[in-house]
């Protein structure tokens, strides 16, 4: 996405501003007046959006924000994109049929862009040795082209970062959900001493797509990638045929993260990110493998009980109560920052509250901190909403929730408590996760 004042913007005449392809041809054009005395935000195409305001010098002032190459590539393809405070956001909402692309989750095969899935590559002699030293798994055991699911944690054994550690022959890739690696790198940084280890942020020069569904795995290997060689978590880089005689660099690593067959598919690029990820998902949909937006991948996560760092969980929870113990905690690898209570919690069997997977009867979707309620009502509540959508199986709202300890059964009857009244809703937690 690029973003440039108004001002700078040279094709400002008479309030008109116009924003064309390279080859010439208009794509967004915004009318604005320049006496008007409030904010204007038009939209253009796409994304392309423009804030503009009269100045003082009765001029135009503003900022225009305008579509890279990889966004408007998947505006051709029909992607919706959702309203934001600040914009659009960067994850298309929808292709156009949200329906659709559910169903194409759960009986054929999607891909999706994940930009919300961050990259730092760890380099140097020490770097298995100092992440052991951090992290919730055994990344000391971890052999080239094998990866484990782990957590960062504070001193407190709460989660600091919810990662994906993939070994290589000379680095180790962590792949960052839901916060900045800015923030992790920072994290980890200050606790190097004199181990030999250098942190590299790859968020800019490297992008993912998750292709997943019942199918991706035979899809895949029609397009040459050997998918079916994969175990969870395990990782390869290969090349992906693109064209007639061409083909992009990429890595894949198997993460079932919807409770199916998943590859995150990620690119690298000094320049040229956003072609060569048209060319991969051009390539991909090619091959049978559908677009999905958002709402669609949304829907299916918290159907899966895929928690989602930032969203169903922060550094105010420890780590057991994201209902992740199985896949993300070694209790054999020895010290590390945050073993203490983790494995005191361990011994005395239980948290507090853990994540649960609730589906209401009817709507409207909650809001995050919406409290939950025993059927009868009460005056405490016994959980609180932490992300919900519509699942599009039903249209009916579904959501994950912090459920208090006593009050987390799986088929539990409970009321979620909204301002249009108490919405009856009961208790789950996936198959593939119990």
């Amino acid at each position: 996405m690029e973003t440039r004042s108004v001002r700078e913007c040279p094709s400002v005449d008479s309030g008109e501003i116009e924003i064309c392809q390279e080859s010439g041809v208009p794509r967004s054009r915004f009318e604005v007046s320049r006496r008007s005395l409030c904010p204007q935000i038009q939209y253009g195409e796409g994304f392309d959006r423009l804030e503009a305001y009269p100045t003082k010098d009765d001029t135009l002032g503003g900022k225009l924000t305008v579509a890279n190459e990889w966004q408007q590539w998947l505006t051709q393809q029909g992607a919706q994109w959702a309203e934001t405070p600040d914009g659009h956001g960067d994850l298309p909402e929808s292709f156009g049929h949200p329906h659709a692309e559910y169903t194409w989750i759960q009986t054929e095969s999607f891909w999706c862009p994940r930009p919300d899935v961050g990259w730092l590559e760890v380099t140097g002699r020490d770097r298995a040795k100092f992440l052991h030293n951090f992290c919730t798994q055994d990344v000391r055991g971890l052999v080239p082209g094998a990866g484990a699911e782990a957590f960062i944690t504070t001193v407190q054994g709460k989660v600091f970062a919810h990662v994906f550690l993939f070994a290589g022959h000379d680095s180790l890739w962590i792949a960052n959900l839901g916060s900045p690696v800015s923030r992790l790198l920072a994290h980890l940084d200050k606790y190097r001493i004199t181990e030999d280890v250098e942190f590299h942020d790859r968020s800019a020069t490297r992008a993912s797509l998750l292709v997943s569904g019942p199918d991706a795995e035979d899809k895949l290997v029609g397009l040459g990638l050997a998918a079916a060689s994969l175990g969870p978590l395990n990782h390869f880089w290969t090349d992906l045929p693109t064209a007639a005689d061409s083909s992009v660099r990429v890595h894949v690593a198997r993460v079932d993260w919807l409770g199916q067959p998943g590859y995150l598919l990620s690119f690298d690029a000094d320049s040229g990110l956003e072609s060569l990820l048209c060319r991969a998902a051009t390539a991909l949909t090619a091959r049978g493998i559908h677009p999905v937006g958002q709402a669609a991948f949304e829907a299916a996560r918290i159907e899966a009980c895929f928690p989602w760092y930032g969203q169903d969980f922060s550094e105010a929870n420890l780590a057991q109560e994201i209902q992740r113990t199985a896949q993300a905690i070694s209790f054999t690898k020895g010290c590390y920052l945050g073993q203490e209570p983790i494995a005191r919690i361990d011994a005395l069997g239980h948290v507090n509250q853990q994540l649960r997977g609730v589906r209401l009867s009817r709507g409207p979707v909650p809001l995050p901190g919406t409290p939950i309620f025993p059927p009868g009502g009460g005056d405490k509540p016994i959980g609180k909403i932490t992300s919900a959508t519509i699942s599009f199986a039903d249209d009916q709202p579904v959501a994950l929730a912090l459920m208090r300890r006593g009050s987390d059964r799986p088929g539990l009857q409970v009321v979620v408590h909204q301002e249009q009244g108490l919405s009856p809703a009961t208790l789950f937690w996936a198959e593939h996760e119990a």
